[in-house]
């Protein structure tokens, strides 16, 4: 069992308000290391229930959520659905994610993605089991409980490369493991597959998950934001975190300014991986006007500095859960730790 120590919070004005900006250090040191943990996803659906492509022998018991190994076909089959982040893809994304120069439809996209699918080896199924035991043994131990729903996780083995070698992402109940993720260490393969449960934990359960551990870190909710036409080509769609839901007060020039936080390509696709085009940007949604997110006055006030990988409220809860659960990261921002807990305990 493990204490932490939780500050009093505040309101999102009042955060933003409370000092001009962490020390440069803290805040410069974040930044560094957001290209560093990119990787999660870069280098982190279809909603109806449909379990008529699943193979009769690949569930496997991890504690309260049943791990199901689809075979290489049903993953082909998996990653080929038309769901909510295939929908919110723009012609960079399609581009990027085929490695075109020329423009892609999304049946082109689709009939590209099939051959990145692989079979799970046994011993690669031994280990993703053993990692998913390790998280909800730890659940367990520590007062918490996963949500009822989904009572099963989807499990499907690709080479990465079909989202910029990427170690995991997850698309509905789906989580999509890749051969980066096979190479690391068990300490971090076990942390990555805590992030990724609590993406399909969030995306299933938005009252009691999402919504308030995105309002622990003072983003406010609010409905589908459309992007600015100036700058939707630009924008990179994260498959944990498909749509702009919410936004968050910080102070431009000692003025306080509504923005979202946004993953964007610095340029038109010209071939190259991800990384070679990815930023974060604050924008105003009104205006359109775009910011550098070390121009904002309380921005790390209120999402902390305990992860670098700040590339949505989504992508910061799901780190501050897995820290928070496992233990295995320096804790900067206890009371945003138990923020994330919470929803979770018993």
């Amino acid at each position: 069992m493990f204490v932490l120590h939780v500050m009093p919070r505040l309101g999102p004005a009042e955060r933003a308000m409370r000092s001009p900006r962490p020390s440069m250090e803290i805040a410069a040191a974040v930044l560094r290391a957001v290209m560093v943990a990119i990787p999660l996803w870069a280098a982190g659906c279809d909603d109806q229930d449909d379990a008529s492509h699943r193979s009769d022998d690949a569930g496997e018991q991890a504690g309260a959520v049943a791990a199901v190994f689809l075979s290489q076909d049903e993953g082909r089959i998996e990653i080929s659905r038309r769901d909510e982040y295939v929908a919110e893809m723009n012609r960079f994304d399609l581009q990027l994610r085929t490695g075109s120069l020329e423009p892609v439809t999304v049946d082109d996209y689709l009939r590209a993605m099939p051959p990145h699918v692989l079979e799970f080896s046994e011993g690669e199924r031994q280990r993703v089991t053993a990692a998913l035991s390790t998280v909800l043994d730890r659940m367990a131990a520590t007062g918490l409980k996963p949500p009822e729903d989904p009572a099963e996780v989807q499990l499907v083995r690709t080479d990465g490369k079909e989202e910029g070698d990427a170690l995991a992402y997850t698309r509905s109940a789906s989580i999509f493991l890749c051969d980066g993720l096979f190479t690391m260490e068990d300490a971090l393969f076990t942390h990555v597959i805590a992030h990724e449960l609590f993406h399909v934990w969030s995306r299933a359960n938005p009252d009691v998950v999402r919504w308030p551990t995105h309002e622990a870190l003072g983003f406010v909710r609010a409905e589908d934001i459309s992007f600015p036409a100036s700058l939707a080509e630009r924008r990179i769609t994260n498959p944990d975190d498909p749509k702009v839901h919410e936004t968050i007060h910080v102070q431009l020039d000692g003025k306080p300014v509504e923005v979202f936080l946004a993953i964007m390509a610095s340029k038109d696709y010209e071939g190259g991986s991800l990384l070679d085009y990815i930023q974060l940007e604050l924008i105003e949604p009104a205006s359109a006007a775009s910011h550098p997110l070390d121009s904002a006055q309380g921005l790390f006030e209120q999402i902390g500095t305990t992860t670098p990988e700040i590339l949505s409220a989504e992508e910061i809860s799901a780190e501050h859960f897995a820290i928070g659960l496992l233990q295995d990261r320096p804790i900067n921002d206890p009371e945003l730790i138990e923020a994330v807990l919470r929803p979770f305990a018993q």
